[in-house]
């Protein structure tokens, strides 16, 4: 039944044009610098 919902979703003209994305597109990753102390950063 799974399968089938799965293939029906896919073919589904409303359901591809209406099924939006609500994440946001993923980023580079950025360096965290290391800290200048011990303890500096809890």
């Amino acid at each position: 039944m799974k399968q089938t919902i799965a293939k029906y979703i896919q073919s589904c003209t409303q359901c591809s044009k209406f099924n939006i994305t609500r994440r946001k597109p993923p980023g580079l990753l950025q360096p965290i610098e290391p800290p200048n102390e011990v303890f500096q950063i809890l």
